[in-house]
């Protein structure tokens, strides 16, 4: 099987946590304040973390302030 390329910089990741077999995504927002900003979205299958992914980086490329309390 051949391997998968690498993901690019900016593009997140996804994994599944062995605990509870939840799929994890994770996007990279840079730095405020100092700290690293991450968001952090959760799925019960691999498709469904990343489509929400796709749309939490739309979002951030079109400049919205995704830290922002909902």
């Amino acid at each position: 099987m051949p391997r998968k390329s690498r993901p690019q910089r900016g593009e997140g990741t996804v994994y599944r946590r062995t605990s509870d077999g939840l799929w994890v995504g994770m996007l990279d927002l840079g730095l405020a304040g100092g700290k690293r900003r991450r968001k952090t979205i959760y799925g019960q299958s691999e498709n469904e973390v990343l489509a929400q992914l796709a749309k939490l980086r739309v979002a951030r490329d079109r400049g919205l302030d995704l830290l922002a309390p909902t």
